[in-house]
């Protein structure tokens, strides 16, 4: 390979040209592609919503509790549905 001192200047400016048309094809869409991806990660992926909790074990006993008085009731009344 010669050395760079060696080189005239119109092979010089070949050899940039052929660079700047490779760096077109090869680096340009490489480093849209890292843009999109970085974009991307910076995304957040939705929100994530908060857990539900259960009802706890004495809100269930409430519930049952009181739908139970409203079917005594509702039967000592005579009916048969709410």
């Amino acid at each position: 390979m010669p050395d760079i001192n060696e080189l005239s200047i119109e092979q010089i400016e070949k050899v940039l040209k052929l660079r700047k048309e490779l760096e077109a094809v090869f680096v340009k869409p490489a480093q849209k592609q890292v843009k999109q991806l970085r974009k991307q990660a910076e995304k957040p992926a939705g929100e994530a919503k908060p857990k539900r909790k259960g009802m706890s074990k004495a809100g269930r006993a409430k519930l049952a509790a009181a739908a139970k008085a409203r079917w005594a009731k509702a039967k000592k009344a005579g009916k048969t549905s709410l």
